[in-house]
């Protein structure tokens, strides 16, 4: 056995001969330190309300719920927003959140090196989620309470070898029956569930203000199909596989996802291998579901779920229309959770300082993917326009390939072999009715206007992934940095030019976090009860971009969009009752996306502030069209078009017009996602830049060993966070892709002054953040 094995055998021979007969009382203490917390806060907004569940409202609530008003945006504070009450209650909300029940590190530390208070800890604490591979990680399933068996499997192991204990991982084929056996224990959930929170008192979101909304919205969509005699008709087609709806179902068969098993060996002092495998409620050390078939040391890379993100495009080259993918990422979804990921345009030119932008001609332009700070850079392709509008006339053009059209294409890798995958438009020149017509040429192109061009390539793109397992107590501390950050150093004159993109984002970043953390904590968690289940079973992506707004000097707009969803549920009863339970959740993600863009409407002037999405239109008459009937929409109503074509149900909002506004429904699934042309699933709010904060903060803690932050101090509390402190660049005002340091890109400075692009995101940063304070 190796020297690190050996000291490992000897720390367990040090520890105390009585510890395990303590581990129940170690599993108690930890149990009582969740209802220390107190009982579940009230519903933000509203003290006198009882907490709200997401529940999938009955036949009887419709009529009453059809009535309801939602609130509008909420008022802006008066003097301005206090950063460092921002900063207070976020800390305040982490105090609420033991670090023991939070982070993997300290829960081993509390449970100590008795292995079975770890196992009795999985398997009692954490539900069981029946999808394949690896999703969420160790931390992700702590903080989800909730895994399959390799997530459980993974965080078992975590807290074995903090303290010391040498492992491997076991595998096995589990049979249909015990299969069958896990899934009917899954819909139960946790045998002891922890008493956290309410999500609403540790979360940004407010949650009597989204139940008034998806009541409303649900009622009245629910009332349109219902009278066109749609409603019952959901789900009949059968099976539970979704396809492109925004809830698309993502274990085909739940019985296949579980069929390959895994649970944690434990090697003892004489060099055999005790079974761990708390899948089972009443499992107990040494037993097996099922025999072994392999053992490893490393988790094999192919049981990750992934997320590829891809960036199509499409150029008019010789008469011909031709798509090519510039750039790919791979990501392991459980890393990427964790992750700050922004795409973004870019100039080909390296070295290339802000005065020179208006040499750049006939540049050819490239995507960046940038990653905790690592770009990754696509292949160059040409803007070729020749219109005189602002960005083709300001970067040239005529002659040679002319783009057409700019997609994000994301897509989700399961370990079982499925895939799901979604798309955004970012841009896209061509005429509906000539794409559709194969009708594109050089003359046609050149007769229409190319005004959407500066807004796609000068936009941020944050791209966000959704496993289930964002941590609420990491969150809050982020929110605490972040609004520390935004109030001090980012209000200094050089910060456009002294910090990297990243660190210039990071506000930004944790506040965007605020709609995965909602989503995953306010929406599918609350929709369980008892006897069903919501969960993310696969890998999601948030899209949600910072991009100039039209018609305001130095104005910005946010575009909020699930473009990937992955909610499964266990226990539903039935194709049926499954297609009512993902049309209700649809319609919740529609109106979160709405309160969520309500409230950054603080972010922009109020007399230039504009706001759309589905649910902010639901006041105008609903019209259902069948699959089918597409040619009762006018072709520039594309989205429209394209859903009818494909066999789902539309329930348009309003007018029928080119900037139709629509609900698109599968018909099999209820799986539903809100589309406002041109195929966008938004909240979308923007304006002139508004901010007007004050500032005070904590300090960092470095750890010595590494050099990593570990955490800061504030009031004598040493909160733990993972991220790397920001740090001032070198380089100077380099406006491209440089070696450590990526600043803010050449698109985004075109008509705004560099401190310009700063306050655009320091004001959308600080409105967001300040929503813990309400």
């Amino acid at each position: 056995m190796h020297a690190a094995a050996t000291s490992k055998r000897a720390a367990r021979n040090a520890s105390p001969a009585g510890f395990v007969s303590a581990r129940a009382t170690v599993l108690a203490m930890l149990v009582l330190a969740a209802f220390l917390v107190g009982p579940p806060a009230r519903a933000q907004g509203d003290p006198s309300a009882a907490p709200v569940t997401f529940t999938l409202p009955t036949d009887a609530d419709r009529a009453a719920h059809a009535a309801l008003v939602p609130a509008g945006p909420p008022a802006r504070p008066e003097g301005g927003f206090d950063l460092v009450a921002v900063e207070n209650a976020a800390l305040a909300q982490a105090d609420m959140l033991p670090a023991e029940l939070w982070e993997v590190d300290a829960l081993a530390d509390a449970l100590g090196v008795d292995p079975e208070a770890s196992f009795d800890f999985v398997r009692d604490h954490l539900a069981f989620d029946p999808y394949s591979g690896v999703l969420r990680g160790a931390a992700g399933a702590l903080a989800a309470r909730a895994g399959n068996a390799w997530d459980r499997a993974l965080l078992l192991r975590a807290l074995l070898e903090h303290n010391g204990h040498v492992t491997r991982l076991a595998f096995g084929e589990l049979d249909d029956a015990t299969s069958d056996t896990l899934l009917a224990a899954a819909v139960d959930g946790a045998p002891q569930p922890l008493a956290d929170p309410d999500p609403g008192s540790v979360t940004t979101t407010n949650v009597q203000a989204l139940a008034k909304r998806a009541w409303r919205d649900h009622a009245l969509l629910t009332q349109a199909l219902d009278a066109s005699g749609v409603l019952e008709t959901l789900g009949a087609a059968g099976g539970a596989m979704g396809g492109g709806g925004a809830a698309g179902a993502v274990v085909p068969n739940p019985r296949e996802a579980l069929r390959s098993h895994v649970w944690v060996q434990l090697e003892q002092l004489d060099g055999t291998w005790l079974d761990l495998d708390p899948s089972m409620v009443d499992a107990a050390p040494g037993a097996t579901l099922t025999a072994v078939t392999g053992t490893a040391d490393e988790l094999p890379p192919e049981a990750q779920h992934k997320v590829v993100v891809r960036v199509l495009v499409e150029t008019l080259e010789d008469g011909a229309l031709q798509e090519v993918v510039s750039l790919e990422q791979s990501v392991v979804a459980a890393e990427a959770a964790g992750s700050e990921m922004w795409l973004y345009f870019q100039p080909e030119a390296q070295g290339l300082g802000g005065a020179l932008l208006g040499a750049l001609g006939e540049m050819k332009w490239l995507p960046v993917l940038l990653v905790n700070g690592k770009a990754t850079t696509g292949t160059a392709f040409p803007l070729g326009s020749g219109s005189d509008d602002s960005f083709g006339s300001f970067f040239g053009g005529g002659g040679g390939a002319q783009l057409t059209r700019l997609r994000l294409e994301l897509i989700a890798r399961a370990p079982d072999g499925t895939e799901r995958a979604a798309q955004r438009v970012l841009f896209d020149r061509v005429d509906p009715t000539l794409r559709e017509a194969g009708a594109v040429t050089a003359e046609t192109l050149a007769a229409l206007p190319n005004e959407g061009t500066p807004t796609a390539l000068a936009s941020l793109h944050h791209v966000l992934v959704s496993t289930g397992g964002m941590s609420l107590r990491e969150q809050a501390i982020g929110r605490a940095f972040a609004a520390n950050f935004a109030g001090n150093d980012l209000k200094s004159e050089d910060a456009g030019s002294s910090y990297p993109l990243q660190d210039l984002l990071f506000p930004l970043a944790v506040a965007d976090q605020a709609v995965v953390l909602a989503s995953e904590r306010v929406v599918v968690d609350g929709m369980s009860r008892p006897g069903m289940r919501a969960y993310v079973g696969g890998a999601r992506a948030y899209v949600v971009s910072l991009t100039p707004f039209a018609g305001v000097e130095n104005g910005t707009a946010s575009i909020i969009d699930l473009a990937l969803d992955g909610v499964a549920f266990v226990g539903a009863g039935g194709a049926a009752a499954e297609a009512q339970q993902r049309l209700w959740y649809g319609v919740l993600q529609g109106a979160l996306e709405t309160e969520m863009t309500l409230a950054r409407a603080r972010a922009v002037d109020p007399a230039t502030a504009q706001m759309d999405s589905v649910s902010l239109r639901m006041g105008e008459a609903l019209t259902v069209l069948r699959p089918g009937e597409a040619e009762g929409a006018p072709a520039a109503a594309a989205e429209l078009r394209a859903a009818l074509r494909a066999g789902e149900i539309a329930v348009t909002v309003g007018a029928v017009i080119p900037s139709a506004a629509f609900w698109a429904i599968e018909p099999a699934t209820g799986a539903n996602r809100a589309v406002v042309e041109p195929g966008l699933r938004i909240g979308f709010i923007g304006g002139g830049n508004y901010t007007n904060s004050s500032a005070g903060g904590p300090r960092y803690v470095i750890d010595p060993k590494t050099g990593n932050t570990i955490g800061h101090i504030k009031d004598g509390t040493h909160y733990r966070y993972g991220r790397a402190p920001t740090s001032r660049c070198g380089g100077g005002t380099e406006y491209v892709v440089i070696l450590g340091c990526v600043s803010i890109p050449a698109s985004m400075t075109v008509g705004m002054a560099n401190a310009v692009v700063v306050t655009a995101i320091v004001s959308w940063a600080i409105a967001i953040l300040e929503l813990a304070l309400y």
